[in-house]
């Protein structure tokens, strides 16, 4: 991004304005990201290994595919939220 600077000459003070980008690369960022994401969605639901994803500070599961919900017995509502220690495989 290019910012400009101007000096006012009634307050003295600096103002800056932004005008938009340079690297052609940044504008393709989010849609590139977006991409991404869409890969690892479709990788992560669509494997027959069973993944979840738990967060670190607190152990709690995020999201679990289909696979995983099977091996341990669980609908989807059930383990989200949930402690990794606390989900007893029902099967």
């Amino acid at each position: 991004m290019q910012a400009k600077l101007r000096k006012t000459t009634k307050t003295n003070r600096v103002k800056t304005g932004s005008v938009g980008s340079d690297d052609p690369g940044q504008a393709r960022a989010p849609e590139a990201l977006r991409e991404r994401e869409a890969k690892f969605s479709a990788a992560f639901h669509s494997t027959p290994t069973a993944l979840v994803l738990a967060r670190l500070s607190d152990s709690k599961f995020e999201y679990a595919n289909e696979s995983f919900l099977k091996l341990v017995g669980y609908e989807h509502a059930e383990i989200i939220g949930k402690i990794d220690c606390a989900i007893e495989r029902r099967k």
